[in-house]
């Protein structure tokens, strides 16, 4: 009986996803898609893809670094998973609510307490937040020197 609903979850979760892509393209000019494809250069895209791996890899190893003391029974592979779910949703959703997302995939996966995992991602967005005003403050001191 468990694994039949969750077989209907999944297949009624492919279908809501099938509906959103044929309604996000529906009015895509594939022809004009493909022309611009191949001006592309294959090594470039190649490079991107690499380099966004490697960002995974270290931002999640660096998620399991900080997150030893409160939760050490963490994963490595949940942490770098985790990285890319939040990334995904972070693209598809409002307000940042991947890096929520991050919370409950780690919780749901390596079976740890939310209230473990959301103060360190509220740290974590703090700190992003300080580190662009000093940023943006330092860029604007420049400009009008």
């Amino acid at each position: 009986m468990k694994k039949n609903k969750k077989v209907i979850l999944t297949l009624f979760g492919y279908l809501i996803s099938l509906s959103l892509l044929i309604t996000v393209f529906n009015d895509t000019n594939f022809k004009k898609v493909f022309e611009y494809l191949k001006k592309i250069d294959p090594f470039l895209v190649l490079l991107a893809l690499l380099l966004n791996v490697i960002f995974v890899w270290i931002r999640g190893a660096y998620q399991k670094n900080n997150l030893h003391i409160t939760t050490p029974n963490i994963r490595t592979g949940t942490s770098i998973v985790s990285i890319g779910v939040s990334l995904f949703y972070n693209a598809v959703l409002p307000s940042r609510l991947g890096d929520v997302i991050r919370a409950i995939f780690i919780s749901l996966r390596d079976n740890i307490k939310k209230k473990r995992l959301l103060p360190y991602i509220l740290v974590e967005k703090i700190i992003d937040f300080l580190f662009v005003i000093f940023f943006f403050s330092y860029c604007d001191n420049r400009i009008r020197r």
